[in-house]
């Protein structure tokens, strides 16, 4: 165990690098940008190689024979903004922002590797170069889980930290939005949303003027890889300011520190009005319609508990981790405001993702839009682990590793069977597809039945 502590994260590094050069994308497809990913990876294609985001060449970019589907698989190339003459996009540019010093660097060792007289495929959506990029989430993965371990280290031991992050890696979505569908926003959420909730513990009057403008730049591209995040920070502020001001520190905070804050929270927020305008001939504008958000309609309980991508129906460990959140809330005594931000910010969005149009989150795995959420999970998770310990020291001594072999095994399972078998004409029920669907059809297929 003591070895494993110690090298903890190196072998997460070693498990997900292989993972990920293993297996290939949704369905195990032999390439790592697809689905809504084709979208957010156009902003990096075009902005690079055109210099402009008119989409109306990328979009009819033929595709190889080894794809399954079309470069733009959803026709956006026939819609076109009346206002601008231009295709939409309705996704975000904060998750190619991110992949942009991967793309860069695969496009020089490629370009050095040619010099040298090997063939390489620069194409964009040659396997090189979407295999190169998209190992970022590899590395955005296990930066946010280390930040997380830090943040966890002011509530939780070593032990309980450690085991709580390889739960969240395997028992939730984690490991599968950063291996087979890395090119969706989920992994750059989570590790953005895990950056400013660091740096907003650490949130002091003192701090230099480059924390300050540190953090604003990255409370900005939480809401570049995702819009509505734009909720999450104004709760982050809130709670931020009232800290302060119970504190005494709000009358040592310096105006230019503020200003450079605000700054560049604001310079960063600009691609957004600046897209919007180029694309729909209006700054502030929601690119999907009015009628994809139905706020009078929360579907809440199905958000939750639905066999349909429930949160907590498909991956339980998290309602134990918001459990274990509330009772660490009550025995906190420093840093209560910090994890009640986390708790309201997890609420509100609860919300905001039950009255989206699709609240089951498409043909996803779990509820793939709360992912950021982790934090909060693993906190409980690690408050649980370590209450256990004190008390039952024996039995956990046994209990734990058996649960966490066991817990990690049943998920893998069932990330595979959402990768390879998973039907979606038939019910959605996830104990079914568990228990009777996919061992009958392996059963078929390897002539036990």
């Amino acid at each position: 165990m003591t070895v494993l502590n110690k090298y903890f994260f190196l072998l997460v590094l070693v498990i997900l690098t292989a993972s990920f050069f293993y297996f290939g994308t949704y369905r195990n497809w032999p390439y790592k940008v697809e689905s809504d990913g084709k979208y957010y990876y156009q902003y990096l294609v075009s902005g690079i190689s055109d210099g402009d985001l008119d989409f109306s060449n990328n979009y009819t970019t033929p595709k190889y024979p080894w794809m399954v589907m079309e470069v733009d698989h959803y026709n956006l190339r026939e819609t076109v903004d009346p206002s601008t003459g231009k295709p939409v996009n309705y996704w975000t540019v904060g998750p190619a922002i991110l992949w942009l010093p991967f793309y860069l660097a695969a496009t020089l060792l490629g370009k050095g590797a040619m010099l040298l007289g090997f063939q390489v495929d620069l194409n964009p959506f040659g396997r090189y170069m979407q295999y190169a990029t998209m190992s970022s989430a590899v590395f955005y993965t296990l930066g946010a889980l280390y930040l997380l371990y830090r943040i966890m280290r002011e509530f939780c031991s070593e032990g309980a930290s450690k085991t709580s992050l390889w739960l969240v890696l395997f028992m939730t979505p984690l490991f599968y939005y950063t291996i087979f569908e890395p090119s969706l926003s989920h992994v750059y959420d989570f590790f953005t949303f895990t950056v400013i909730m660091s740096l907003a513990l650490q949130f002091k009057a003192t701090k230099s003027t480059l924390f300050y403008a540190m953090f604003g730049t990255f409370c900005a591209l939480h809401v570049l890889v995702r819009t509505q995040n734009i909720i999450n920070i104004s709760i982050l502020f809130l709670f931020l300011a009232l800290a302060m001001i119970r504190s005494g520190e709000i009358r040592r905070l310096s105006m230019p520190k503020t200003f450079t804050c605000f700054a560049a929270l604001l310079v960063g927020l600009a691609p957004i009005a600046l897209i919007n305008r180029y694309l729909y001939g209006s700054p502030f504008t929601i690119p999907q319609g009015e009628g994809f958000m139905r706020w009078d309609d929360p579907q809440i309980m199905s958000l939750l508990f639905s066999e349909r991508n429930g949160l907590f129906s498909h991956h339980p460990i998290f309602l134990v981790g918001i459990i274990g959140s509330l009772l660490l809330l009550f025995r906190l005594q420093q840093n209560r405001l910090w994890l009640t931000c986390l708790l309201c910010i997890f609420i509100v969005q609860v919300y905001i993702n039950s009255t989206v149009e699709d609240w089951w989150a498409g043909h996803s795995f779990g509820q793939r839009r709360l992912l950021f959420a982790l934090p909060l999970c693993a906190l409980g998770l690690g408050c649980i682990l370590d209450r256990m310990q004190a008390r039952f020291k024996k039995f956990t001594r046994v209990f734990t590793p058996l649960f966490v072999m066991t817990g990690t095994i049943l998920w893998f399972y069932l990330t595979m069977i959402h990768v390879f078998i998973w039907d979606y004409n038939k019910p959605h029920n996830i104990y079914q597809w568990m228990f009777h669907y996919a061992p009958k059809i392996l059963g078929e297929y390897y002539g036990f039945l």
